[in-house]
């Protein structure tokens, strides 16, 4: 939690505005989550289904059209290529704001740092938060947007990699060469960080493509690879 307000996807509800517009303040509970492979990381999970007075916040939110590709379309395509990549935008839906005049809608309830001993105060959320029925269609839409703005500096074909080999926030493209590969990769998160989206978490099958990837932006698990070989890690994409 302290992240999320640290990275400002949160902030403290402003004393003078604690008293908002009744019928426009909502207040989402929230509960802690591990994963079973990550023991030592904990994820806030805002409970946007939970009901109060008949109602909850997703019954009231507008889904919006499902904008995301299909899933057996973005596999296919990812076979046809010898050299593969693949990398994931880091929080993608905490990197779409919501507007102002909505976030009283997205209130919660927490300890100042932490610290239990202290009061609870009033915290609002100024992005959109994974489970709610929006989130996915108002991020979509936000990285369709950023990608047709960008378009005139990478060029029609990075944009289509973002039209056409993303499923949510996972990037899964093949290339011919590795030098492609590189390029495309450069110039896809080029077009994610215009539209302030960050794209990481590579892995690959060529050593040259983790090696031209900063080691931030490579995937946790592939850090500590010995890269010594220009070779292809396997012959057929992952």
């Amino acid at each position: 939690m302290n992240s999320i307000i640290a990275n400002r996807f949160a902030r403290k509800v402003p004393s003078d505005h604690l008293f908002a517009k009744t019928g426009q303040v909502w207040y989402i509970p929230h509960h802690g989550v591990y994963h079973a492979k990550k023991p030592n990381k904990i994820r806030v999970v805002f409970n946007c289904g939970a009901r109060y007075g008949g109602t909850s916040l997703n019954n009231q939110l507008l889904q919006g059209p499902d904008l995301m590709n299909r899933l057996v379309g973005v596999l296919t395509t990812f076979h046809q290529g010898p050299v593969a990549f693949m990398g994931d935008i880091d929080a993608m839906f905490h990197q779409v704001r919501v507007p102002e005049g909505q976030q009283d809608l997205l209130r919660f309830l927490w300890w100042p740092d932490g610290d239990l001993a202290q009061n609870l105060e009033e915290y609002q959320m100024n992005v959109h938060l994974f489970g709610a029925v929006s989130s996915p269609n108002c991020s979509n839409f936000a990285l369709r947007r950023a990608t047709d703005d960008a378009e005139k500096i990478v060029g029609p074909e990075t944009a289509n990699v973002l039209r056409k080999n993303f499923y949510v926030n996972d990037c899964l493209r093949t290339e011919e060469t590795e030098e492609s590969a590189i390029q495309r990769i450069c110039d896809v998160r080029h077009a994610c960080a215009l539209g302030g989206f960050n794209l990481a978490k590579f892995v690959s099958n060529g050593r040259l493509i983790l090696e031209s990837v900063p080691d931030e932006a490579r995937a946790q698990d592939v850090r500590t690879l010995e890269l010594g070989s220009g070779e292809l890690l396997n012959s057929t994409p992952m």
